[in-house]
């Protein structure tokens, strides 16, 4: 393998591993002298001042390992116990794979000028590993009196959490001297604790949610996207991307904690399977991916083999990985690890040799993500500050992979597009010279024919009248002959033109659909530029004022704010001034100003009935601030929903096209529904009859029919688009499907212009059009009239 990547590497892929290397051995020199600097005295106590914001403690914590994982807090508290703790000589304590529990102790030298007073606010004390199991954490105050005890944890009801976050966060709300955390795990067990004080928590946790909600909402977007996409077009390539970009969000929503605080809250245990079962999804379909983009069965068999391999692990893996121990499971998805990125490195390095530009961006992609995994590692170890570009770096560096694999992708489907051009172009050439081969044979065959026929005309002027007739039965035959060859050439001709005007009515069906799709996928982009703008505002707006509210107000802001997620029954422009208006002489008789505006306020939030309820927001000195910060995160939701909406429709479009453009000629009747093909139709026409055209749908309940579906769709497809040509695109457009004895009658009626009289009679005949030349090929219900009869 080391040979393969040494001679398959490009010049400028030297320099990228040089570089590497380099940051490597820097890496390794910094943590070196960081545990070198580590010194044996006491622990410190962590200091609290006026000017504290924010600490990571793992160097002022002593440490103590309950290998039994069963000692009590009483048993800890004891003199034999307490003598055994040890000085913690990393920022952050990393114990590995292990099935005891860790003790963590720690003292708070309070000197905050405000501790005694009504003031005094509380601090936060964030565990920054989200898959932890279970842990617990006690405070004592200075009699040691055991004053605060809470627990959180994947293994602990996220209703018993003290906090509802994506990470176990412990809220130090009383006035205590020494602190106890007992943290247990099946995970690699390791402590990144944060103490911050409340307002620096209330900006990071403000911080954090925006980030992770604009990250998700990204890569859900990426995966809308590009499955569409696969399924409209049927591509392996875009298929295994869509599927790498969703098992990797849900091995980042697992990770982070996202899963288990907002998708699986009641699915504890189980829930811990997931992370080796999503790094096995990640393997599958990343592995999938590249062998499609990189085309290695075609230009590296050897990395195409071990991809096979990689993949056939990782499936056996996603399969047994539920019936064992979770740290095996783990350890065993992780042991493939260096061979998977081998994989990864070592194939693009390999194609992108041979001076394929795909590989060398796809190479990119994958370097970013490395870095940005490097970083990530780096801070969770301690070697570097925590910060919004250090916690989020692997975030970052994905979406800027997904955007680079998204440009490899579209690079390669280009690439294919101009191949199979070329390849069509070649073929049409060697059909017109296949074409042209069979003209001259027909030719010498038909001139070796007429030499024959006046041989033997010659013969019979000689011979008796028995020869002559012979003559004339061969000559006859030679007629016969040349009008069965003459007909096949005119079926020809017309099979050619049928299909030139089914391929005509599709592509006027894609433009429609393709227009028909740009609209929500506009709404969506503008409600995602919207949503953007209104979480900007709320991260300027909702700390300072959030600081400036009292508990009870904070709460009832927070009430109010989920009313937005509340369906909203529909009402009219009227009924919508009633009620502000009742709402207004409310507000007016409790002395508010400008009563109608904050009566409109408040039935914006649907919450007209409970006035009384939310009159303190309204009448406290930051009211307006309090209304304009609710507003932009009301939008902000409004906008989200739209965007459901807009997704939603896309789909139902897609299916419909879809169903469509499945067209297939059967050899055999099955059984179909009318009314559901007929749908179909209607719903690709959408586009042209949604604006000046009303649609009259006249069904009745029938019962499955005996036919060719597909081919009655294109019966559909040709009778609408007359009707809506005949009364250009205004009017109403009449579907009927009903009954009659044993027979189903459908019927497709216009309120357009009518056909004249006398051309009734020729409406059938093939190549018989009204429509100006270039518009119309006179096939269209010539075609009709054929798979009616059939």
């Amino acid at each position: 393998m080391t040979n393969l990547i040494r001679h398959s590497a490009h010049p400028f892929l030297h320099a990228f591993m040089v570089r590497n290397l380099f940051f490597l051995v820097l890496f390794l020199c910094v943590s070196a002298y960081a545990q070198s600097e580590q010194q044996a005295a006491s622990t410190p106590p962590v200091l609290l001042d006026d000017a504290f914001k924010q600490q990571t403690i793992g160097l002022s914590l002593d440490l103590f390992e309950d290998k039994t994982a069963k000692l009590t807090l009483d048993d800890i508290r004891s003199p034999r116990v307490a003598q055994q703790f040890k000085r913690s000589t990393h920022a952050v304590p990393n114990f590995g794979y292990t099935s005891s529990a860790y003790w963590v102790r720690f003292t708070l030298q309070d000197k905050r000028s405000s501790k005694n007073s009504v003031s005094w606010s509380p601090l936060y004390l964030t565990l920054a590993a989200a898959v932890t199991d279970r842990a617990e954490f006690w405070c004592q105050n200075h009699k040691d009196d055991i004053v605060l005890h809470q627990q959180a944890g994947d293994h602990v009801p996220l209703a018993d959490w003290p906090l509802h976050n994506r990470e176990p966060v412990f809220e130090i709300d009383k006035a205590v001297h020494t602190c106890w955390l007992r943290v247990s795990s099946g995970a690699s067990l390791q402590l990144p604790l944060i103490l911050r004080s409340q307002n620096v928590y209330m900006d990071d946790r403000i911080a954090d949610t925006a980030v992770q909600a604009l990250y998700f909402g990204a890569l859900l977007v990426m995966i809308a996207y590009n499955g569409l996409l696969a399924v409209s077009t049927r591509s392996a390539a875009y298929g295994s991307y869509t599927m790498f970009l969703l098992s990797f969000g849900l091995f980042q929503a697992t990770l982070g904690g996202i899963g288990y605080a907002y998708l699986w809250p009641d699915v504890m245990g189980v829930a811990d399977y997931f992370i080796p079962a999503f790094i096995a999804m990640v393997g599958i379909f990343s592995i999938g991916f590249a062998i499609v983009l990189l085309d290695l069965h075609k230009l590296s068999p050897r990395w195409y083999r071990l991809g096979l391999f990689l993949q056939a692990f990782y499936a056996l893996m996603f399969l047994i990985i539920w019936f064992m121990p979770y740290a095996i499971a783990v350890r065993t998805v992780l042991s493939m690890s260096p061979l998977w990125f081998a994989f990864i490195l070592g194939s693009a390095l390999t194609v992108a040799n041979q001076g394929v530009r795909v590989a060398k961006i796809y190479l990119a992609a994958w370097s970013v993500f490395s870095v940005g995994t490097v970083i990530l590692v780096a801070q969770r170890s301690g070697f570097l500050p925590a910060n919004a570009f250090t916690v989020n770096t692997q975030q970052i560096g994905s979406v800027i992979e997904f955007l680079l694999l998204s440009f490899a992708l579209s690079d390669r489907i280009k690439t294919l597009q101009n191949s199979l051009l070329s390849t069509q172009k070649d073929l049409l050439e060697s059909i017109k010279a296949e074409s042209a081969a069979q003209t001259q044979a027909f030719q010498a065959q038909a001139v070796a024919s007429q030499a024959k026929a006046e041989s033997l005309l010659a013969k019979a002027q000689t011979e008796t009248q028995h020869a002559y007739n012979q003559a004339l039965q061969i000559q006859a035959e030679l007629a016969r002959q040349g009008t069965e060859l003459a007909q096949k050439e005119a079926d020809y001709t017309k099979e050619q033109l049928q299909q030139a005007d089914k391929m005509a009515s599709l592509g006027q069906l894609v433009a429609s659909v393709t227009h028909e799709i740009n609209t929500p996928i506009g709404a969506i982009s503008s409600s995602g530029s919207s949503i953007t703008e209104a979480l900007g505002d709320v991260i300027q707006q909702l700390p300072p004022l959030l600081q400036q509210l009292d508990p009870a107000t904070s709460t009832l802001l927070v009430e109010l704010l989920q009313q937005a997620n509340l369906p909203k029954a529909a009402i009219s422009s009227r009924e919508e001034r009633v009620i502000i208006k009742r709402a207004t002489e409310q507000l007016e008789a409790a002395g508010l100003e400008q009563a109608r505006q904050k009566a409109s306020f408040l039935v914006g939030f649907n919450v007209q009935n409970d006035i009384d309820k939310y009159l303190p927001l309204l009448q406290h000195p930051q009211a307006e601030q309090i209304q304009q910060a609710a507003r932009n995160l009301g939008n902000a939701m409004g906008n989200a929903r739209n965007v459901n909406v807009a997704v939603e429709r896309v789909t139902k479009i897609v299916k419909a096209l879809k169903s469509f453009s499945h067209f297939n000629i059967g050899i055999e009747k099955i059984e179909a529904n009318l009314t559901e093909g007929m749908e179909t139709v209607l719903t690709i026409y959408q586009g042209q009859t949604k604006v000046g055209v009303e649609v009259v749908r006249n069904y009745e309940d029938m019962p499955p029919l005996n036919c060719y579906p597909d081919e009655l769709n294109q019966v559909w497809t040709n009778l609408i688009h007359n009707a809506l040509h005949a009364m250009n695109h205004e009017g109403v457009l009449t579907i009927g499907i009903r009954k009659e004895n044993d027979c189903a009658v459908v019927s497709v009626g216009d309120s357009g212009c009518g056909i004249p009289e006398e051309i009734r009679g020729k409406i059938f005949d093939v190549f018989f059009t009204t429509k100006p030349a270039g518009v119309g090929s006179g096939l269209g219900l010539d075609i009709v009239k054929k798979i009616i009869e059939k």
